[in-house]
């Protein structure tokens, strides 16, 4: 039997598989069951999200001859057609690759023919801001005043090149990321459905580097089955991290801890380490910079904020690093990381860049906030215009036999010194 990837495998066939986008799917099933859909919709989002996968299921939907509250039958020739890539009334298009005017125009020309076997013909246009400007001006009219049978689904990973002429005439829906216990819930329904033994925190390595994509997480799970079942009988998360040349949690908020401690050896070793692994200097820059925004988020937001659903990392991995880091450090070590890292992609030596960055963010953990700087400042003036001598005479205390003389508290005084008498000049020689 051919083999199938489980990106392909497991694609989503209904509006309730497309995991996070929860919004999105109940809006579009409820406009296919009121029969209210739009001409044009544009999907937008960054990569692996469900943008393609949601246009083939409401391509089904909308000509499924037995559709149910806008919900697909799964079963009819038309859902089989579209799941095949069989179906002769929805045309996936390339637009990276057909992007001229003379592409746009075959698009124009096929929208007069009425759909041969499904109640309306839909065409998908993927990567829609490759269009040139020209073929987006060719099919202006034809988004303006599309026939009734015809509905376009465009998506786009860059909805800021798209034309706001095009976005004017469509619906425009934003697809998020998946958070984190949303892909692992997913990889742990496939690696149960395939019988691979896999620990939880295996899974959340495999989460977190494929940062929301949930076709990235897929695709990781997928090369991480050739480890095979090891010794332990589960694949643990230092397979997956060697696998894939990323760090386990722990290690992450080891290099943190070793951030704070401002431990510059420990956090070379780490580095050392990690490319003796076979890492890259780029990847950890990533991985550390996503820890440092996870800090940030939990700093700035608290336990309850919503930012922490972005998060790769869970709170109580990074609540203890945030209370010991103030915002002004967290931001001077991400403009410092994120320095370095457009400085690797130009450099001979990428491992000489990041030591230099480890050592300079050894230092985060000294920097005060500006307000706490402000405020003793503050205190300091009202010291001294009550008269009071400072800290430095309330804490004096009796001289050791081998104690230095205490400074005086004035400036010290200097003796004047007699003005030089002029000379008469002498003898010329």
């Amino acid at each position: 039997m051919t083999y199938v990837a489980f990106a392909r495998k497991y694609r989503p066939r209904t509006f309730e598989d497309v995991v996070g986008q929860e919004a999105i799917a109940d809006a579009l099933r409820a406009a296919v069951a009121a029969q209210r859909t739009a001409s044009v919709y544009l999907f937008a989002g960054s990569h692996g999200v469900g943008k393609t996968s949601m246009a083939r299921i409401l391509a089904k939907a909308l000509g499924c001859a037995a559709v149910q509250d806008g919900r697909p039958c799964l079963a009819c020739p038309a859902c089989l057609g579209v799941e095949r890539g069989e179906a002769l009334d929805v045309i996936e298009i390339d637009a990276a690759s057909n992007r001229g005017v003379e592409d746009a125009e075959r698009i124009r020309d096929g929208v007069r023919y009425r759909p041969q076997g499904a109640g309306c013909k839909v065409y998908i246009l993927d990567e829609v801001h490759q269009l040139s400007r020209t073929a987006f001006d060719a099919l202006l009219k034809t988004f303006e005043e599309a026939p009734a049978h015809v509905r376009f689904i465009l998506a786009t990973t860059e909805l800021h090149k798209v034309p706001a002429t095009i976005r004017s005439r469509a619906q425009v829906f934003h697809f998020r990321r998946a958070t984190r216990p949303q892909v692992e819930g997913r990889l742990r329904s496939i690696a149960e459905l395939e019988g691979v033994p896999i620990s939880p925190a295996a899974l959340g390595v495999i989460a977190r580097r494929a940062r929301g994509s949930m076709r990235d997480a897929q695709k990781l799970l997928d090369q991480v089955t050739t480890l095979g079942v090891p010794a332990g009988g589960a694949i643990g998360p230092e397979d997956v991290a060697g696998l894939l040349g990323t760090l386990t949690d722990e290690r992450v908020v080891g290099v943190l801890e070793a951030l704070v401690r401002g431990d510059v050896r420990a956090l070379l070793d780490e580095l050392a380490r990690y490319l003796a692994e076979g890492g890259r200097p780029g990847t950890f820059s990533e991985e550390l910079q996503e820890a440092l925004r996870a800090v940030l988020y939990a700093r700035v937001g608290g336990p309850g904020s919503a930012l922490l659903e972005e998060s790769p990392y869970p709170l109580e991995l990074v609540a203890p690093i945030a209370r010991a880091l103030g915002e002004d450090a967290l931001l001077y070590a991400l403009t410092v990381l994120q320095r370095a890292e457009h400085t690797l992609r130009t450099a001979r030596e990428p491992r000489v860049v990041l030591e230099v960055a480890l050592v300079r963010l050894a230092r985060v953990a000294d920097l005060r906030p500006m307000a706490e700087l402000v405020a003793r400042l503050e205190r300091l003036e009202e010291a001294l215009a009550r008269g009071d001598p400072g800290p430095r005479a309330a804490s004096a205390s009796p001289r050791g036999p081998g104690d230095a003389a205490p400074l005086p508290e004035g400036p010290p005084t200097v003796a004047p010194t007699a003005p030089a008498r002029a000379q008469p000049p002498g003898p010329d020689r």
